[in-house]
Order: structure tokens, then sequence, then C-alpha cells
């Protein structure tokens, strides 16, 4: 059974951002996370996890969408592209609990403010437009296409 929104765990960095923001309690989904959607596209997650730390996560692809033939060398390319990426952003690619979705995260520390949580949903929103990109053009490479990123 999934929390009540009023028992789902709630980081005081999202009642933060809600009160400024000036969205009701309501705007929250079963789990205690709040949808952004940035386009018709692209949304963010901003979800409760442990210790009062904020996530930020947002799906880039539906793994159920690649040929499962396919789905390793695609998740192998763009983990090679991470991996040069690590020091230079602070969100990272994740697979969903259910290995459904491949998905961009990154956790705020509890003790974040407003103002960090600003800059990151900024960074975050142009790291997850390169992804999104990036998922496209693995996506559409043809079968056997060799590793790496070219």
């Amino acid at each position: 059974m999934s929390p009540r929104r009023s028992d789902a765990p709630f980081a005081p960095l999202l009642r933060a951002y809600m009160d400024r923001e000036g969205l009701d309690v309501a705007f929250l989904r079963e789990d205690g996370s709040l949808r952004l959607k940035v386009d018709h596209r692209l949304g963010i997650v901003l979800r409760p996890v442990s210790c009062g730390r904020l996530a930020l996560l947002a799906t880039i692809a539906d793994l159920a969408d690649w040929p499962s033939a396919q789905t390793e060398a695609r998740l192998l390319t763009l983990l090679g592209l991470a991996a040069g990426l690590v020091r230079q952003h602070a969100s990272g690619l994740v697979i969903d609990e259910r290995r459904q979705w491949l998905q961009l995260q990154q956790v705020l520390p509890q003790d974040a403010d407003a103002g960090e949580l600003d800059q990151a949903l900024e960074d975050f929103l142009n790291v997850l437009e390169f992804w999104a990109r990036a998922c496209d053009e693995v996506s559409q490479r043809p079968a056997g296409w060799p590793g790496g990123w070219r």
C-alpha cells in the first residue's frame, strides 16, 4: 500500500518550494512527490527520499520500447558517455526499481536551501535535454552499431 499524501515522507526543501510557489499539498502525488511539467515532452519529479533529502528525477527512456537484443548495447553506450560526464554534473543515470525506465536522478542534501534547489533545477533541466537527445540518438542507431560515442 502506498502512503497517502498526508503520510508520505516530506522533505523540508520540498515544503519550502511548495510554499514559495503557492502550491497546496493537493498537488502532491500519492507517494508524496511533486511533478513539475517542463514542456510537452519532459517532466521532473521532486521526490522526498531518506533523511529529509530531495531527489530530482526524470524519465528519459522506456526500456520496454527498446528491442531486448539491443538494450544492453544501448545502455553500455550511454553509460560510457555518463562516465565521461560524472565530474561535470551532479546528476546520473539510474534504472528504476522495476527495471522499466532509464532515468536521470540527482539527490540534494538535507541542508540544501531554496537557492540551491533553483540552481539544481536549472542544471538538471540542461542535462535532461542533453540526455533526452542522447537517448533518442542511441535509439535510432541500427542494430550492430559499434559501442562508444561518436
